[in-house]
């Protein structure tokens, strides 16, 4: 992985966390709406992090093959 993508992955990880953490505030005042635009911002972080591995494996695996 580049260090621009290790950057990427550890900010994607560190917004997720963050907004985990605000979702669960907003859960326990009950602010349903913006529990749910939350969640759907942590799914949206969950899938960009998946794609960010798919992506350097997919760098690393044609690097070994050259």
């Amino acid at each position: 992985m580049s260090n621009s993508s290790q950057g990427q992955g550890q900010t994607l990880e560190y917004i997720e966390s963050m907004l985990q953490q605000l979702s669960m505030m907003a859960r326990a005042e009950h602010l349903d709406m913006l529990v749910y635009f939350l969640e759907m911002a942590c799914v949206e972080c969950s899938d960009a992090m998946r794609d960010e591995k798919i992506r350097a494996l997919a760098i690393q695996n044609r690097n070994s093959a050259a």
